[in-house]
């Protein structure tokens, strides 16, 4: 494993693959429980007031894949709106962003990033026992203009490339997408108290062109939009499951 001096390191996150290994994890578990509460209680009861029982059970969990809908559908709005999005290109640009606006950098990992091992600016290593996530104080974006700052270190790396000893990194130079959130503030203490500072919250870097970007971006809403489908489609078999139930099997014969 590669050791840096200085910097910050934290566990690696894995964003995206996990929210949606999430919702799939809570869509089976959902169809499991009504599968269950079917073939133990649904069919098996005998009276309309039976049934009227366990369709609020099925109600509930109804409402439990609507929510599941509404994550997948935030996932994928959220991908929608960083395609769409048009980036910044430079420092002027970037003066002109609302505090707190959503904003997407198309930029370069800066050249006055430090480079403590093997020209790395930032990286994560895996071995045997975990992996380990390096990221300098303040990973700096080239932009026409200037640099502008990355604040926090716990943002979702994606499309890195690897070292040949099997190291995901970023390099002085290597093009770079910021997905994030603009902040300003004012610095309190020291030589620079009350001078304003613009920084960005990130929540992706991704590494490659805007182009590459937004084509990336666009091939992985298929599969949230798939999860949305298919949650909608199980709060509607929820519902009518019971009803339909009763209908089929408990409803009065014909001049009962």
């Amino acid at each position: 494993m590669v050791s840096f001096p200085g910097g910050r390191q934290c566990g690696v996150r894995l964003g995206f693959v996990t929210d949606m290994a999430a919702n799939v994890f809570v869509f089976v578990f959902g169809c499991l429980l009504g599968g269950l509460l079917y073939y133990f209680r649904l069919r098996r009861a005998a009276t309309r007031a039976e049934v009227g029982k366990l369709a609020l059970a099925f109600a509930f969990i109804g409402v439990f894949f609507l929510v599941n809908a509404l994550f997948a559908q935030a996932g994928r709005s959220s991908l929608l709106m960083a395609a769409d999005m048009l980036p910044v290109l430079s420092i002027e640009d970037l003066d002109k962003v609302d505090t707190g606006a959503p904003i997407i950098l198309d930029g370069i990992v800066s050249l006055e990033n430090p480079t403590p091992v093997e020209n790395y600016v930032t990286y994560i290593d895996c071995d045997d026992d975990g992996c380990t996530r390096y990221v300098p104080s303040s990973l700096l974006i080239g932009l026409d203009g200037g640099d502008a700052v990355i604040s926090n270190d716990d943002f979702e790396e994606r499309a890195w490339p690897y070292s040949s000893d099997g190291v995901l990194f970023l390099a002085p130079g290597q093009p770079v997408i910021v997905v994030g959130t603009l902040e300003r503030g004012v610095v309190m203490l020291g030589a620079n108290k009350g001078t304003e500072t613009t920084s960005i919250r990130a929540e992706i870097v991704y590494a490659g062109s805007h182009e590459d970007f937004v084509a990336r971006a666009r091939g992985r809403v298929i599969f949230p939009s798939i999860l949305v489908g298919i949650n909608l489609a199980a709060v509607i078999v929820a519902l009518f499951l019971p009803w339909a139930s009763w209908y089929l099997r408990l409803r009065p014969a014909p001049g009962a």
